[in-house]
């Protein structure tokens, strides 16, 4: 038996998610929000954010109520970049992507507590792994040590 056609595309994902990242970074892509340090560092983390999510989802396939939850926020950490190119088609201000990927984070926390009464684990993990991407973006992704290991690792140069 061959791997699950998820496992492939989540290493498609993967893949072609962090060659657009070093690319994006390479050409000096940032926005009027993040610079291409801090963009670079949303981007890997999002990578990071799905990787984490999706193992957690496939280690717990057998208990169907933690393995949908991770399922669920491996697509959320990772919508980050689709809803950036939304918002900026639809012509708003770059800083309003956020508010769409906490609408998700806010719709699943209440999914939960008015389902079990409870916050899940799954769902406190996802949160953090997607606050610490917004919030890591304009702290550590923007800081001068972060932006001399971008340019020591993924330069052109």
């Amino acid at each position: 038996r061959g791997p699950a056609p998820s496992s492939v595309l989540v290493a498609v994902m993967l893949w072609t998610g962090f060659v657009v990242a070093v690319a994006f970074y390479r050409k000096g892509t940032g926005d009027i929000v993040v610079s291409a340090s801090a963009l670079l560092f949303a981007n890997l983390f999002n990578l990071i954010g799905l990787t984490i999510c999706y193992i957690a989802g496939v280690v717990h396939r057998r208990n169907p109520h933690v393995h949908k939850r991770y399922m669920t926020w491996a697509s959320v950490v990772i919508i980050a970049p689709a809803t950036f190119r939304l918002v900026r088609g639809l012509g708003l201000p770059p800083w309003s992507a956020a508010i769409g990927q906490l609408v998700f984070v806010a719709v699943l926390l209440v999914y939960d507590y008015k389902r079990t009464k409870r916050i899940h684990r799954p769902t406190w993990i996802g949160t953090a792994i997607v606050l610490f991407q917004m919030l890591g973006s304009f702290t550590i992704g923007s800081s001068a040590p972060w932006a001399d290991l971008a340019e020591a690792l993924f330069s052109s140069n």
